[in-house]
């Protein structure tokens, strides 16, 4: 495997334009002793997220990427989830 192509870590906050010190991030205990997860408790409408092809190239590049998001939705309240598949497709 080239060297080029070896990342350590991807920081999932930088790619949704955040960082731990925006106002509703917080970082907590994860579901794994020891493995920080972190709370976004931000506006979401607010959330400027990355391109497209900056998603799927942290996604796809070797050795692979795992991510677990969980999500509890207010209730009365509407969702939508993309995923790299889905932002292939043209936005409406």
């Amino acid at each position: 495997m080239s060297p080029n192509y070896v990342l350590s870590e991807v920081d999932i906050l930088h790619l949704l334009n955040l960082s731990s010190g925006t106002p509703g991030v917080s970082v907590v205990e994860g579901p794994a002793p020891g493995v920080p997860a972190y709370k976004l408790r931000v506006n979401y409408g607010n959330v400027r997220v990355a391109t497209p092809d900056v998603i799927t190239a942290a996604l796809t590049r070797p050795p692979g990427f795992t991510a677990v998001f969980v999500y509890r939705q207010h209730r009365k309240t509407l969702a939508r989830f993309r995923g790299p598949h889905v932002l292939r497709r043209p936005m409406t």
